[in-house]
């Protein structure tokens, strides 16, 4: 599990989890706030943000680094070698 801060909201919070998965949760009521359940189809290894672009980058065993924009979007792949 990968866990990390939003950068511009700290009661925000990016879980990504083993089967490929990344959430997105407030942490005062403790709820999804985005949910990606098909994000990657392996163990997603890190995430990151790009603040400037609002997107949250993905990076997965499953050879791919995608690019997610706020509604949860898939807005570029890359596959690994």
């Amino acid at each position: 599990t990968c866990v990390k801060y939003d950068l511009r909201d700290s009661l925000r919070l990016y879980a990504a989890e083993q089967e490929g998965s990344v959430y997105l949760y407030n942490l005062r009521t403790r709820q999804p706030i985005l949910a990606l359940p098909d994000a990657h189809t392996s163990t997603i290894l890190g995430l990151s943000q790009l603040i400037d672009r609002n997107k949250l980058v993905t990076f997965s065993k499953d050879g791919f680094v995608k690019i997610w924009n706020d509604n949860g979007q898939c807005e570029w792949t890359y596959q690994t070698h």
